[in-house]
């Protein structure tokens, strides 16, 4: 079943990222003649006004077609809307939309299940320092202090919610 978790897993991000060089051509009236999830022989085609779309056998990749590309394309080469004939600006956004399409969606995958789930609490700070396994023969041990307490001051000094917590400890432990 994780073999099967995987590849889907790799379907939604090459799906995510053909989307966005497709959305970035045809938002800019740039052609586009096929879209792709995978690679191999056509298992499901579905043939828009302007677009083939196809799954494929191996999804382990995926392609935009544009008609620059296609020999039996009936585009005439000198056609302003084909990529090769765009502005540089305008093929570098279509070039690197796919990139950034996978950007925006981690980010959202993020936070939605940082909405959703939370942060976990293993990446949150709290007051003090939790004390490690303690040595049964150690002056620590017999003078109480037990693996998961939390010490929260030394010396008068409280220990923050923070990462400087620790080395604090360590510090006033060793003078």
């Amino acid at each position: 079943m994780s073999v099967l978790a995987a590849i889907a897993v790799l379907a939604v991000l090459i799906l995510v990222h053909e989307l966005g060089h497709f959305v970035a051509a045809r938002s800019q009236g740039i052609l586009v003649n096929r879209f792709s999830l995978g690679f191999g022989p056509v298992l499901l085609k579905y043939q828009g006004s302007q677009t083939e779309y196809a799954v494929r056998a191996f999804p382990l990749g995926g392609f935009v077609g544009f008609p620059d590309d296609d020999p039996d394309s009936d585009v005439p080469p000198n056609d302003p809307n084909l990529l090769r004939n765009r502005p540089v600006l305008d093929r570098a956004i279509v070039i690197s939309a796919g990139v950034i399409a996978n950007l925006i969606f981690a980010y959202l995958v993020l936070a939605l299940q940082l909405g959703i789930v939370g942060i976990p609490k293993e990446l949150t700070y709290q007051a003090g320092v939790v004390v490690q396994p303690v040595n049964q023969e150690s002056v620590a041990y017999q003078a109480g202090i037990r693996e998961g307490d939390i010490i929260l001051a030394v010396n008068g000094q409280e220990l923050p919610a923070s990462d400087k917590s620790t080395p604090l400890l360590t510090k006033e432990i060793q003078t």
